[in-house]
């Protein structure tokens, strides 16, 4: 579907908001930080693309994609306890 680099954007932009819930400065720079890697061709990327991206999760995912996005998320919640244990949040 998406390119590896818009992926890791997106994963790192949903971590980002469970440190900040808003798109703030401290927001950016966190999703920066963790993004590993520019941040304006993936955002470039998505605009060009998300409508698309949209649809096609309108439309039901495969289970194989059902799946890896369920990995994803464990990924996500694993990252954000390392956060909230780096920042002294736990």
């Amino acid at each position: 579907m998406a390119p590896d680099h818009v992926r890791r954007l997106v994963v790192a932009h949903e971590v980002a908001h469970l440190v900040h819930l808003n798109h703030g400065p401290r927001f950016w720079s966190l999703a920066e930080q963790l993004c590993d890697g520019p941040m304006a061709e993936p955002r470039a990327w998505l605009k060009a693309n998300g409508e698309t991206l949209d649809k096609l999760k309108a439309n039901g995912l495969p289970d194989s994609m059902l799946e890896h996005a369920k990995e994803r998320t464990q990924q996500i919640r694993e990252a954000y306890e390392f956060l909230r244990e780096r920042r002294g949040l736990a």
